[in-house]
């Protein structure tokens, strides 16, 4: 795809720090060889809110695909009981890094 989409919950310190910064760096290491890795360089584009009319369902659906892949459940089972806002993060890569053999 064109762009790398992160999820988090509105207000906690990654949030605020990305809306403050929203220039963000991603690494990814193979775990089982540290010397393989990539870096991707980027800007968040858009932030989309779990509670905006148009387009938070894209928020609550992104958390829900990765609780589905990761967990094996649907809905996403960990939201905090006092209520939470997710928040669907699209960032434009604007540079990629990578060391090592596959």
């Amino acid at each position: 795809g064109e762009y790398v989409l992160l999820n988090s919950v509105r207000d906690r310190l990654k949030d605020r720090n990305m809306r403050a910064r929203p220039n963000v760096t991603l690494l990814f290491i193979n775990p089982k060889n540290p010397y393989h890795w990539m870096t991707i360089y980027g800007i968040i584009v858009e932030y989309i809110d779990e509670d905006d009319e148009e387009n938070g369902h894209l928020a609550t659906q992104n958390i829900d695909d990765l609780a589905e892949s990761y967990l094996g459940e649907r809905p996403y089972p960990l939201r905090d009981a006092k209520g939470e806002i997710r928040v669907l993060y699209r960032v434009q890569p604007t540079r990629i890094q990578t060391f090592g053999q596959p």
